[in-house]
């Protein structure tokens, strides 16, 4: 009796702790949630960006100055149609010096990435030291069948610079995660100054000038012109906002003809030359972009 006893105190202690544990298991707890682990986000070029860059420009520039003999006729010296564009076929110069520069600048953009592709756009301007410049100086022929004249030197002063430039481009191009290739075109734009001169040495020809019978020809210009650009680049994301590129342009300003009158007219009075210009250039540069975050 006693044994049968002992035994069911002890299934109902068993019991008793198991109900006990059951409704333990079921309070809250005092202890804090485990720290939430962060994503890793994806890289994209999605995103406004910012940067600077620093190349060298190839001048492919050419400008040309030649007489227009026409207006060479209209002295009483000469009577209309005795001068032809032989008698002045050795004033034509022409200029053509391929020089490089250095060139700095910085640039702002947007690029749009969609699965593997990349589209943008970006504009920069950038200072240049640019310059297409001949200086000649050769002897002055008899002319017009020999006519007689002093001891002149012919110089021809072509110079062409531009000191600033600027684009507004589209950018296309395949993304590989941080690396990026890309075309891109659009339009130029520039400050071009023009200088261009023709007169004999003053050295030698001061008692000639002060006689009235030297013309000079001469004109001066200075501004703004458009034109458009293309090429392409690589361009690779070190981290989530730093990227680096490498970029070559081709850029064309367009052509433009400017008149040299006869600023001192003595002996052709209202006599004219013209000047030619074709502005291009070849730009690579390296750069370095800030990207803006888009998460």
């Amino acid at each position: 009796m006693n044994k049968a006893l002992a035994v069911s105190a002890s299934a109902l202690a068993l019991m008793t702790f198991a109900a006990a544990s059951s409704r333990a298991a079921d309070l809250p707890t005092r202890m804090a949630p485990p720290s939430p682990v962060a994503a890793v986000p994806v890289f994209t070029w999605t995103g406004f960006y910012i940067g600077a860059n620093l190349g060298a420009v190839r001048d492919a520039s050419e400008l040309t100055l030649t007489a227009n003999p026409e207006t060479f006729n209209n002295s009483p010296l000469f009577p209309a149609g005795a001068l032809s564009a032989a008698d002045f076929a050795f004033m034509a110069s022409r200029s053509s010096e391929d020089e490089t520069s250095f060139t700095g600048g910085g640039q702002i953009g947007y690029n749009y990435q969609v699965g593997g592709f990349v589209f943008g756009v970006e504009a920069d301007i950038n200072f240049s030291d640019v310059q297409n410049r001949r200086d000649r100086a050769d002897p002055l022929p008899a002319l017009f069948g020999g006519a007689p004249l002093p001891p002149l030197t012919y110089n021809a002063r072509l110079h062409s610079d531009v000191d600033w430039f600027g684009t507004v481009r589209a950018r296309a191009g395949a993304a590989v995660d941080r690396f990026l290739v890309y075309a891109t075109g659009g339009l130029a734009y520039g400050h071009v100054k023009t200088n261009v001169a023709a007169f004999p040495t003053p050295a030698e020809t001061v008692a000639f000038i002060s006689n009235g019978l030297v013309d000079i020809n001469q004109v001066k210009n200075s501004d703004t012109r458009f034109g458009w650009t293309i090429g392409g680049g690589v361009e690779y994301a070190f981290t989530n906002n730093i990227t680096l590129k490498g970029e070559y342009l081709y850029v064309d300003l367009g052509d433009k003809r400017h008149i040299a009158p006869a600023v001192e007219p003595a002996l052709f009075r209202g006599s004219t030359m013209t000047a030619t210009e074709e502005t291009k250039f070849h730009v690579i540069r390296a750069g370095v972009n800030f990207k803006f975050n888009t998460w």
